[in-house]
């Protein structure tokens, strides 16, 4: 994280790719976290692997020797990371919207044992914290994502694609019919939190309208129903139609810092991550 507090340091890392002598080393441990091909990883830049591997840590945050501080820890670094990032593809995509579902599912089970219990139990008081540490992970990957889209929505069309392929996750973020008790823990959070989900969901609304109309339109004329690269292809053309970017720009860009702590807490802080790392993902 301090060294992600650097612009051009985080700036950098979009055009490096992992030197080939590091492959054979690498390649099996990232295979097995972040189930994918040898062929794709030599194609993925750093900070990909970085914001992949980053995600990968967040969503074992129910494994209780992970501590939670780890968690935001490798959001924030991803957030600073994302800054200037371009070209996200799909495969990342997915795990970022698979991310924020992970994250939601948490929450809204915590949130059933809350309902369940009593204010006077002492569990009660821990669920409440669990609650507001995982809140707190789904507030910063609501900046990640739009701190992507903010850098250019033409050229992360990909992650809108997965935005509307998971629509009903996205306005799940403002709550809907049944889900009065999410709206009140929505209503509860920061202004910063409520500005990022209705920001998101606006812009998911707007572009399935639009993209939809387009597609029958396009489904009259040809005959047949528009293919997932036709669908991209839509995309592309309902953004640069519209001026979604507008919606976003009027965020102030935040910036996440290392945070120097006690010497005390900082050496139970380091021996719990040491603990932590030697999880297999």
């Amino acid at each position: 994280l301090l060294l992600c507090e650097d612009w051009g340091f985080c700036e950098a890392l979009h055009d490096v790719r992992l030197p080939s002598t590091m492959l054979p080393a690498l390649s099996a441990r990232l295979q097995t976290s972040l189930r994918l091909a040898p062929s794709v990883l030599r194609s993925f830049s750093i900070s990909t692997l970085l914001s992949l591997s980053l995600a990968r840590v967040a969503c074992t945050n129910s494994d209780p020797r992970l501590p939670s501080e780890l968690c935001h820890s490798a959001l924030a670094v991803m957030a600073n990371v994302s800054r200037e990032r371009r070209g996200i593809d799909a495969r990342e995509s997915d795990r970022i919207l698979t991310m924020l579902d992970v994250l939601l599912r948490r929450v809204h089970r915590v949130e059933a044992f809350l309902e369940a219990s009593s204010s006077v139990e002492a569990r009660y008081v821990v669920l409440l914290r669990d609650r507001d540490a995982l809140l707190d992970l789904v507030e910063l990957t609501l900046e990640i994502i739009c701190r992507i889209l903010r850098n250019g929505l033409d050229a992360n069309k990909h992650l809108l694609y997965s935005m509307l392929h998971r629509e009903a996750l996205i306005l799940s973020l403002l709550g809907g019919k049944g889900a009065d008790a999410w709206q009140a823990v929505a209503a509860a959070r920061s202004a910063r939190f409520r500005a990022l989900a209705s920001r998101l969901v606006f812009m998911v609304r707007l572009l399935s309208s639009r993209v939809e109309r387009a597609a029958l339109e396009a489904m009259d004329q040809k005959g047949e129903a528009v293919s997932a690269d036709g669908v991209l292809e839509l995309v592309q053309i309902a953004v640069r139609a519209g001026d979604f970017r507008a919606l976003l720009d009027d965020l102030p860009e935040l910036q996440f810092a290392f945070e120097r702590q006690p010497e005390e807490r900082r050496e139970n802080r380091v021996a719990s991550i040491l603990c932590a790392a030697l999880v297999p993902l």
